[in-house]
Order: C-alpha cells, then structure tokens, then sequence
C-alpha cells in the first residue's frame, strides 16, 4: 500500500503494519505523518510546526506508533516500517 504523507494537506490513507509479534496494527493518518516526518530525520518541534500541533502531541502520537510497530525508538520505528515496505 503506498501513502504520501509528504505534508499535512495531502491525503494519506490508514496502513497495515504488522508488528514483531505478527498481530496487524493500522497506523493512524497522522500517525503516518509523524513517522514520514522521523524518516526525514524532523526533530518533535519541527513535526509540531509542520503539523500545527503541541509538542506532547507528537510524542503521542509516537508512544502509539512505537506501541503499534512493537518498536524501541525512532529509527527503529522507521526501520520496521521500512522493513514493510510502508515508508
């Protein structure tokens, strides 16, 4: 499935990712913006400008991204992601 979440007013659809422990997750618009945004390397306040959100926003939304993918940090998250060919 291919999602462009290159900026906040394009559309982007809900993913299926399946996590380390096999269970099939479904990421979140804007949960895909966030982790789009951590591949292009953003810092959490360059995400908050981009998507018109607080800082505790974004990491909200990246504890529920990190939780989905069965992920420890960031680059981890991308990686599995990456891995399922969803970035």
């Amino acid at each position: 499935m291919y999602v462009n979440v290159m900026t906040k007013n394009k559309m982007c659809r809900h993913v299926e990712i399946s996590s380390e422990e096999g269970a099939s997750t479904s990421l979140t618009k804007k949960e895909m913006l966030v982790l789009k945004c951590v591949e292009e390397g953003a810092s959490n306040k360059i995400i908050c400008s981009q998507m018109g959100v607080t800082d505790s926003t974004v990491r909200t939304h990246l504890r529920s991204i990190f939780r989905k993918l069965g992920a420890r940090s960031r680059s981890h998250a991308v990686a599995l992601a990456t891995k399922k060919k969803e970035l």
